[in-house]
């Protein structure tokens, strides 16, 4: 039996021209309905390796209950913040380190350092814009931090708007998912109209004729809320302007005005009814840095967490190599034999600022002997001011025994998502 094999060629140059023209509106068509970042090189592409791109930022919030008496509730926050590429994910996604340096925080006329001052988090998304997850989040949100109320800065970082011609309108609708934990936080569901306002040269931020978009539309965000995990179903409205580098698509310019509103439950779990919030943004590209030693990129096995905040298992990692340190608290029988539980304090620096008992029968003599021992003891270096942890020093067998489990305090986050006007959601008991 013999076999015929039909071999494809190159179409040659001579192509019918009706074709090629019919070929050319259908692939037209197609790219319509590819994000921007499809066309020319992905902005994180483009992102020199060495290079942390700054962003100048000023968010405002007002909040308004039902209740008349309780009047408005202002917030502001400016400063700074950076974006560097972290990783690139084996799905083709990237993780975007992004960190502030340093954020101001004004309210009832007085302005303080924001504890968001030093924070950071990773970023994942695809280079068209879609975002996947918030690494890290659940150290900027809660009472005192109030991460959660700064969404549209995150959400503007990585706006997903179509492919459109000067002039041309088209929907969109997507999810931004600002996650605390697998059982709380909140999904922005929006619905918008982006509209191509043409090209525009702005000398202060870049060279180049800036690609201007606006949208508008609304926004419904879900999810629970972490103290309480109580249902959180917000409604409203959005709309903003966006500028773009032509090619990269990079954000140059962002402003965003957002309007929600959430309805308690009906079973009178809050003595209001009623919770409104305006939020704005203003965000503009400000320079580009080098980095330091410690930004450098490094490969993370896409299963990890970027090392951005202690974590038990690096804990328990490095104090049971250096368990020798605390046996001369132990030697010579001076000290109990029971099970010795502390708790450990450390700074951003890793350094061990403090070791405390947590039992009132631990020897004071004891514990000022650990904290002796752990002078020149490092753990990590990670985005919290101050960090604090339980451990159990155990000693059997002339040695200190690994422990294996290093518990981390619990921060009280509050009423996540919520502010009243006048301090912060009160529960009905």
């Amino acid at each position: 039996m013999s076999v015929r094999w039909k071999c494809f060629e190159t179409p040659s140059a001579s192509l019918n021209a009706t074709r090629y023209r019919v070929a050319m509106r259908i692939l037209s068509s197609v790219l319509l309905l590819i994000p921007l970042g499809a066309f020319g090189t992905p902005s994180w592409a483009a992102e020199p390796a060495a290079a942390v791109t700054v962003y100048s930022f000023e968010v405002g919030a007002t909040f308004t209950t039902d209740e008349a008496t309780l009047g408005a509730r202002r917030m502001q926050w400016s400063g700074s913040l950076e974006r560097s590429l972290a990783r690139v994910f084996r799905d083709g996604s990237v993780g975007w380190r992004i960190h502030l340096p340093e954020v101001l925080l004004r309210q009832n006329e007085e302005s303080s350092r924001s504890a968001l001052t030093g924070k950071a988090f990773e970023l994942r998304r695809f280079p068209m814009g879609e975002v996947l997850r918030l690494s890290g989040f659940e150290h900027l949100v809660g009472e005192g931090r109030d991460g959660e109320l700064l969404a549209p800065l995150w959400w503007g970082l990585s706006p997903l708007p179509p492919a459109l011609k000067r002039g041309r309108s088209a929907m969109r609708g997507s999810t931004f998912p600002l996650l605390v934990n697998e059982a709380a936080g909140i999904r922005f569901q929006s619905t918008l109209e982006w509209t191509h306002l043409g090209r525009e040269r702005v000398p202060d931020l870049d060279r180049k004729r800036l690609i201007r978009l606006g949208y508008e539309g609304t926004v419904r965000p879900t999810g629970r809320e972490a103290s309480f995990l109580l249902p959180i179903e917000l409604s409203g409205t959005v709309s903003g302007q966006l500028w773009l580098r032509p090619h990269t698509l990079e954000v140059i310019r962002h402003q965003v005005d957002w309007t929600l509103t959430y309805t308690a439950p009906p079973d009178g779990s809050f003595e209001w009814q009623t919770h409104r919030q305006a939020l704005s943004l203003s965000m503009e590209r400000s320079h580009e840095r080098a980095r330091s030693e410690s930004e450098v990129r490094v490969s993370i096995p896409d299963s990890h967490e970027l090392a951005l905040y202690l974590d038990p298992g690096s804990v328990r990692a490095i104090l049971h190599e250096n368990s020798a340190r605390w046996a001369p608290c132990f030697e010579g029988g001076e000290s109990s034999p029971d099970p010795v539980a502390v708790r450990m304090t450390v700074d951003s620096g890793g350094e061990i600022r403090s070791i405390s008992g947590l039992d009132a029968n631990t020897s004071p003599r004891l514990i000022e002997c650990l904290r002796t021992c752990a002078d020149g003891l490092l753990l990590p270096t990670h985005h919290e001011e101050i960090e604090s942890f339980r451990y159990v020093l155990v000693w059997r067998d002339e040695q200190i025994q690994p422990y294996p489990v290093v518990e981390f305090e619990r921060r009280d986050m509050g009423t996540l998502f919520l502010r009243a006007s006048v301090g912060e959601p009160r529960l009905v008991e």
